[in-house]
């Protein structure tokens, strides 16, 4: 992080300017969630208030509870675990306690460029604890006056809203994905079409003997160009690979294995490192590995999760899931049918890359200098 600080503060001073930086806790002001949680799950989308997650689902449905919305708007909720965040200008209620809800003073700062500076922060949240007060809150972060504040905010909104327009057709194609997948092998469940069932260890080998963690302050000082992978994804970038080829990964701890924010299941390939909190599938059928992507993501794994405060799905009995084994046709056609899916979906890809690409610069003061 100081490194990172560093190349801001030369930047902006080649730029003849120098924002000064102050804890994010000093931009930001919290407020736990408590009062506004919501007292019934009857959600029904007639309804009016939203009821919200900082995860990746986002709205969870809406109610008609009129009590304790929270309306002090705009705000940012924080995931305390995940560290996801939503910025949000509607009222609400919301799910559980595990989230902070994060105003500031708008005289001094743009709530909407304190959102996007949050995405840029890299912090390790691979253990099960709360984050804001004990990582982000303590993190020195740049903040330069209130308009060039505003000006940042209106870029990433205008390029945020392209990113978003091509989300949505990402969207459709997974579901055009996933329709594919179930109309090939049906229910992955019922087992519909009557395949034959193997358990995972007769289908794949495990490689999680070959995985190393590396720590978060390790990383910082070794940043390359090899993707880093933790139980939801890449989680960073590294100098160095201990895998090459494709593997399917598999999350092996983390709320995630019940929450299904992201997936928990995600196809690997070329050179990258892997950490301790993903297991590790190799095989020579690359289409099985497609497959099992899919199934793995079309289930529930609750009856093999063991842990209530850490879920973890170990990988004893990972090995012992059985899976219905559709033929090699089968398994082929759908993989060639997915990849073709992929060529679309990669063409969409310039948006987000776009997004990130000024995120960066924005606060290194690059757009304003």
């Amino acid at each position: 992080m100081k490194q990172t600080l560093d190349k801001r503060n030369e930047k902006q001073k080649d730029a003849g300017m120098k924002w000064k930086e102050v804890p994010l806790g000093d931009v930001l002001s919290y407020e736990q969630p408590t009062k506004y949680i919501v007292q019934s799950e009857d959600y029904d989308d007639s309804y009016q208030t939203p009821v919200l997650t900082a995860g990746k689902s986002f709205i969870l449905g809406y109610t008609n509870e009129t009590e304790n919305i929270y309306e002090n708007l705009p705000a940012i909720i924080f995931d305390d675990f995940t560290a996801d965040s939503k910025y949000v200008d509607f009222p609400f209620k919301v799910k559980s306690s595990a989230m902070k809800i994060l105003t500031c003073n708008p005289n001094m700062v743009d709530i909407r460029f304190a959102f996007y500076l949050m995405q840029t922060l890299k912090v390790d949240t691979e253990q099960h604890k709360r984050y804001w007060i004990s990582k982000f809150s303590n993190i020195s972060v740049p903040l330069p006056p209130l308009p060039i504040q505003k000006r940042i905010a209106e870029i990433l909104d205008a390029a945020d809203a392209l990113r978003k327009k091509d989300q949505e057709l990402l969207k459709k194609y997974d579901e055009l994905a996933q329709a594919i997948f179930i109309d090939m092998f049906g229910d992955p469940v019922k087992n519909e079409k009557g395949w034959e069932m193997k358990k995972i260890g007769q289908i794949v080998k495990s490689e999680d003997h070959l995985r190393v963690p590396i720590e978060s302050a390790v990383r910082a000082t070794r940043q390359g160009q090899y993707p880093y992978y933790g139980a939801s994804g890449i989680i960073d970038c590294f100098d160095d690979y201990i895998f090459n080829g494709t593997r399917l990964l598999i999350g092996e701890d983390g709320a995630n294995l019940l929450a299904r924010s992201t997936p928990i299941a995600f196809l690997a390939h070329g050179k990258y490192w892997v950490n301790n909190h993903a297991h590790v599938l190799n095989s020579d059928n690359l289409s099985m590995l497609t497959y099992l992507e899919f199934w793995f993501n079309s289930i529930s794994l609750k009856p093999y999760i063991t842990g209530s405060a850490q879920p973890k799905l170990n990988g004893s009995k990972l090995m012992e899931i059985e899976v219905p084994m559709p033929d090699k046709e089968s398994l082929q056609s759908f993989d060639l049918a997915n990849k073709s899916i992929l060529i679309q979906k990669n063409k969409v890809c310039p948006s987000n890359q776009l997004f990130q690409g000024i995120l960066k610069n924005s606060f290194s003061g690059d757009l304003v200098s």
